[in-house]
């Protein structure tokens, strides 16, 4: 099951990469690869964390993670840079970049623990 899991993951990296050279056509390569990296960061790992924080491993099926990843993450990442905008932080690019990853770095953090002692949530 994990070989399965790893070759899933290498078809969509494989993908993303022909997408951004696809583009690189018509933008240059460098904002080609920004572009679509930026939007799988932007646009789908703060929700997909959270769908595993919510929901687990076996609980939805894939296509509705995926659908609650897009939707969590459009709800998350705009509220954070919101509220962090009344507080006084300067927005700009490399900060909420550096927000993204820290509500990475969070949901990681709290799917560790989650799984480490399951007992406890």
């Amino acid at each position: 099951m994990k070989k399965k899991s790893i070759i899933n993951a290498l078809i969509v990296l494989g993908g993303l990469i022909v997408v951004a050279l696809i583009l690189g056509i018509q933008l240059g390569l460098s904002q080609s690869f920004r572009l679509v990296f930026g939007s799988v960061f932007m646009l789908f790992l703060p929700g997909f964390i959270v769908t595993w924080i919510l929901w687990g491993k076996k609980t939805i099926s894939p296509i509705e993670r995926f659908v609650l990843s897009l939707v969590f993450s459009i709800a998350i990442v705009p509220l954070v840079v919101f509220l962090l905008n009344k507080t006084g932080v300067l927005i700009t690019s490399a900060n909420i970049i550096i927000i993204v990853a820290a509500i990475l770095l969070i949901g990681g953090v709290i799917l560790f623990y989650k799984y480490k002692f399951k007992k406890a949530f």
